[in-house]
């Protein structure tokens, strides 16, 4: 059988603008092992106990999990440290579509099932000293494969950029699947011109949008700095610049994500600029030029009062063939919140919209523990929430030091990486709020809140016992949770690992977090670190990051929260200075019972008119 690429869980939950396809036109395919027939080979045998079957279990595990770490840590001395270990297949992937005969005939919890729902906290498991305890071993699972669909006006973007070749610009609402659509026009791009990885440069306005999509910033991919010279002196600039000049001759297809905040007058000087450089007559000398953004979000910076959009340049309509608008809205299921957050990116609320968010002042609060994450405009703003919520845990602090690798110079990669949302140092405790950063499955995904309920080595977690080793050091709760966590694992007959582990990592103490699911329930999962990097024109890694996948997630800024999707949000409209930093910190919530506003004025939803003018433009799928 074909590894499987996606895959489903069952469980009801948001369509998310980071999830790789939409329920509604997914197919899933089934199947099916068949059981072992009485009388079959093996002449009717007794069926084998449950105490063989979960010690086979655990000793296939941990076989794989040393076969894996052994085959990431040859991968990694081969490579060198500053590549970091190989990323392979997580474990965490295939544990949530695995269904079992036994949960059909023995009413044992399916994955759906065993992922708890609710919105308290979850139920206490049985103490697990045994794990080989009596009863049936489960027999062959069937599995359930989901192939990657994207709706009808996704397809049709896909297919306008990729197969005719044209010029497209596409946006849409927070929440229409942008962001899953332009990574779906990147993967089919490089696969289109593999021959030439070269060909497909993949940027965006700012660091944090280029990690986003790994790629690199518009002005990294430029060679011009910062631009501030005019078309002819850029020209020499980037003739003298051998790097630049090949990027520019090679490059068939430009890429360009969140455009909302590229200034107008820069897209006109690239445009001249890749004429002049190619020789040819043709908008942007022929380069096919793909953007995406929402211009209703943040806005360029501008030394005026008026910023200069992108779509106002002289340019622009030369260059882009096609302005299309994606509808359909994935990441909220709610029609009035919809509705509302339509007219909160026009700027024009109505009278039942304004009352419904003056309501949503009141306090959220949780049996989980799990908090709403605040969003602040300001990054001193996070900071000292983040910070202070730390400094009231009791415990010692863990922390986690990223290894960076890459083929750029040391101080343009330690730039680049400081756009990377895992940091360089993770400090966390017992207790405190996270965020998971990377897309595990289709419920555990980037955005994820989650608490931190212990810190167990990958060895000893997968094993099943807490103190194999004769350690009591840690306290009653966090032993107690641990427990949990692992032996809801065990039921399931595999580990809640984010990823693989290298031989190393096996004995280095790692958090375990209780995870907030779209659909109210719970997932632990113990998390070990992963890999972030971005790749340059040439298909080589630029920078790389490993690190835990976690960041703390009691506060966050607006502008890195552009893009994700969160469960839980508070928002204090109080310091909103920006046209469009209301409407992008309110439509990251997915629902208005997990939305709390503070500060809420009428006055604060603001929208620049020249971008609804502009709006009544675009094409519809």
């Amino acid at each position: 059988m074909a590894p499987l690429k996606h895959t489903e869980s069952k469980l009801t939950s948001f369509k998310r603008s980071w999830d790789d396809s939409n329920d509604e036109n997914g197919e899933v395919e089934i199947v099916e092992r068949p059981r072992p027939q009485p009388g079959a080979a093996g002449g009717g045998a007794p069926q084998k106990t449950s105490a063989e079957g979960a010690a086979r279990r655990k000793r296939a595990i941990f076989a794989a999990l040393s076969n894996a770490s052994n085959a990431s840590s040859s991968a990694s001395a081969t490579n060198g440290d500053e590549r970091g270990p190989k990323k392979l297949k997580p474990i965490e992937a295939k544990r949530s579509v695995v269904l079992t005969d036994a949960d059909l005939d023995n009413k044992e919890p399916t994955p759906a099932q065993t992922t708890r729902s609710g919105t308290g906290p979850p139920p206490e498991q049985p103490k697990v000293n045994n794990p080989s305890s009596t009863a049936a071993a489960p027999p062959p699972p069937q599995l359930i494969q989901r192939k990657l669909r994207l709706s009808n006006e996704q397809q049709r973007v896909l297919q306008m950029v990729v197969d005719e070749g044209k010029n497209v610009f596409f946006t849409g609402s927070a929440g229409t699947g942008k962001s899953v659509l332009l990574r779906e026009i990147i993967v089919s791009l490089r696969k289109k011109f593999k021959k030439g990885p070269e060909s497909v440069a993949v940027t965006a306005s700012t660091g944090i949008a280029a990690c986003n999509i790994g790629g690199t910033t518009l002005h990294s991919f430029t060679g011009c700095g910062l631009c501030t010279e005019n078309v002819n002196a850029l020209t020499q600039k980037v003739r003298r610049n051998a790097k630049a000049l090949k990027r520019w001759t090679k490059v068939k297809v430009l890429i360009i994500d969140e455009v909302s905040m590229v200034d107008g007058e820069l897209f006109d000087k690239l445009e001249g600029l890749a004429r002049n450089i190619r020789k040819r007559p043709e908008p942007f000398g022929d380069i096919q030029i793909v953007v995406c953004g929402d211009f209703f979000q943040l806005p360029p910076v501008s030394k005026t009062t008026a910023p200069n959009f992108c779509f106002d340049a002289e340019s622009w309509t030369r260059v882009i063939a096609h302005t299309i608008n994606l509808r359909q809205v994935f990441r909220q299921r709610d029609e009035t919140f919809i509705n509302m957050l339509n007219e909160m990116r026009f700027g024009k609320l109505s009278e039942n919209s304004i009352r419904i968010f003056k309501s949503l002042s009141r306090p959220l609060s949780f049996p989980d523990q799990i908090q709403p994450t605040e969003l602040y405009p300001l990054r001193n703003q996070v900071d000292m929430s983040n910070n202070g919520r730390m400094n009231q845990l009791e415990g010692e602090v863990k922390t986690y030091i990223a290894t960076d690798g890459g083929e750029l110079p040391v101080d343009q990669r330690d730039k680049v990486l400081s756009n990377f949302m895992a940091p360089k140092q993770l400090h966390i405790k017992l207790g405190c709020q996270v965020m998971l950063i990377k897309n595990i499955d289709e419920t555990l995904v980037n955005g994820s809140l989650g608490r931190v309920i212990a810190f167990v080595d990958a060895a000893t977690y997968t094993r099943g016992g807490i103190n194999n080793g004769g350690e009591n050091e840690d306290v009653i709760d966090e032993e107690e949770a641990t427990r949990r966590a692992r032996t809801a694992a065990l039921r399931r007959g595999e580990p809640q690992i984010s990823g693989q582990p290298t031989k190393q990592q096996q004995m280095t103490k790692f958090p375990v977090v209780h995870f907030l699911l779209p659909n109210g329930g719970y997932r632990e999962m113990l998390c070990v670190p992963d890999v972030w990097r971005t790749e340059g024109v040439n298909g080589k890694i630029e920078a790389s990051r490993n690190q835990v996948p976690l960041i703390l997630a009691w506060s966050m800024s607006i502008h890195k929260s552009q893009g994700q999707t969160l469960e839980r949000v508070k928002v204090d409209l109080s310091s909103i200075f920006e046209r469009g930093q209301c409407y992008v910190a309110i439509s990251r919530a997915t629902s208005l019972e997990g939305l709390q506003i503070l500060g809420f004025r009428p006055d604060k939803v603001m929208a620049h008119k020249r971008v609804i003018d502009w709006h009544k433009t675009l094409e519809n799928v």
